[in-house]
């Protein structure tokens, strides 16, 4: 029996224990930074939103 020496080859944007490029990984991380910004403040935003809209006595 034969053993396949061929190893297969990640087509992934990053390894699991690899250090990419900055111009890989600095979009990336703004993407994971703005998301992180949005996922914060967006609800705070809706609620005084909610509130400011309501008809208080």
């Amino acid at each position: 029996m034969e053993k396949n020496t061929n190893q297969a080859v990640s087509k992934s944007l990053f390894d699991i224990d690899g250090k990419p490029e900055f111009k890989k990984a600095f979009p990336i991380a703004l993407q994971h930074l703005l998301a992180m910004i949005v996922g914060n403040t967006l609800p705070a935003i809706v609620l005084t939103n909610t509130l400011a809209n309501q008809n208080m006595p």
